[in-house]
C-alpha cells in the first residue's frame, strides 16, 4: 500500500505542475485574443467575425486550452481525494467549505476518487506485504 501512496504522491506532483503550465498558457492564449478581438460581443461583430478561419481557428485553441486546463483539474482533484482518504482522512476534513456537495461536478469526482481508491486496495490485497 505504501508503493502505491508513494506513486499516487509522484503523480500528483506531476499533475500539478501540468496544470500550473497549462493554466499560465490558458492565461496568455484568452489575453491575447481579448486583445485582438476586442469588439466581439458586439453581435453584429461577432457574426462577421465568426466567418474569419483565423478568429475561429484561435477561438477554437483558446477552448482546447480551457478544456485541457478542466481535465487536468478534475483529474487532479479526483486523486487527491483519493490519496487523502487512503491516507485516513474523512471527506469532512478533505473538503470542510464544500459549497453544494450535491452538484453533478463533485459527485463525479467523487465517484472517480471512491473507483481509484477501490483500484489501490485491490492492488494492496493482491501483492504481499513489503
Amino acid at each position: 500500500m505504501k508503493t502505491q501512496l508513494v506513486k499516487m504522491k509522484a503523480e500528483l506532483k506531476v499533475l500539478a505542475s501540468t496544470i500550473k503550465t497549462v493554466k499560465f498558457n490558458l492565461r496568455n492564449d484568452q489575453s491575447a485574443f481579448d486583445k485582438k478581438y476586442p469588439q466581439r460581443h458586439d453581435w453584429d461583430q461577432y457574426k462577421i467575425l465568426s466567418k474569419n478561419e483565423e478568429f475561429g481557428k484561435q477561438q477554437r485553441e483558446v477552448w482546447n486550452n480551457y478544456s485541457n486546463y478542466s481535465n487536468a483539474y478534475e483529474e487532479y482533484r479526483a486523486k487527491h481525494i483519493a490519496y487523502c482518504l487512503l491516507r485516513g482522512r474523512t471527506m469532512e476534513q478533505i473538503e470542510p467549505k464544500l459549497r453544494d456537495p450535491n452538484s453533478f461536478l463533485h459527485a463525479r469526482i467523487r465517484k472517480e476518487a471512491a473507483k481509484i481508491v477501490a483500484k489501490v486496495l485491490e492492488e494492496a490485497n493482491e501483492s504481499p506485504k513489503s
